[in-house]
This record gives C-alpha cells, sequence and structure tokens, in this order.
C-alpha cells in the first residue's frame, strides 16, 4: 500500500504505524483516504459530463454488437472469437 505514495507520506506512514501500532486494514484505509483526498477535484474544476455515446450505440447494434456505457467507460461484449475477429475487420 505504501508504494504509490511519494516519499514523503510513505515515512509519514511508516512513523504512524510505528507509533500506533497500525493493523494493516488500519494502514489500507488511511492510505486509501489520503490517495482519495490527493485525487479529489479541487473546487475551480467543473464536473464534466459523460459524452452521448447515443450514436456509437446504434452502429454497435447495427453490426450485432452487445455494448453497455457507464460514465466514460464502454464495454463490448463478444459471444465468440469470430465476432473478435469480424470486430477487429471493421475496425481496419
Amino acid at each position: 500500500m505504501l508504494v504509490g505514495l511519494d516519499e514523503k507520506e510513505q515515512n509519514m506512514m511508516v512513523d504512524s504505524i510505528i507509533g500506533q501500532k497500525l493493523s494493516v486494514r488500519d494502514v489500507e484505509s488511511m492510505v486509501k483516504n489520503m490517495k482519495r483526498e490527493s485525487s479529489a477535484p479541487g473546487p475551480s474544476q467543473p464536473k464534466k459530463e459523460a459524452p452521448d455515446f447515443s450514436e456509437l450505440k446504434k452502429k454497435l447494434e447495427y453490426y450485432g454488437m452487445n455494448s453497455s456505457f457507464k460514465g466514460n467507460k464502454l464495454t463490448i461484449t463478444f459471444e465468440n472469437n469470430d465476432e473478435i475477429a469480424a470486430f477487429i475487420d471493421h475496425l481496419r
């Protein structure tokens, strides 16, 4: 868990672990909170809306592909290797 932190944060966590005799679960929780706080957008950053994938979904359905969208994530489900090969051919 500590590897993902910078050197200063690692030293702080090691001191906390030793001083407070923290369990592995405690450390995991603390590191996750630190990462969440450091990656949280500032108040000046506007929230980005998810793009409209409706046209892409129609095209994928036209080619018989099962797809789903959630936020910025596209998932295409294939039944077999032939469908994957056909999809790759369409991309070329």
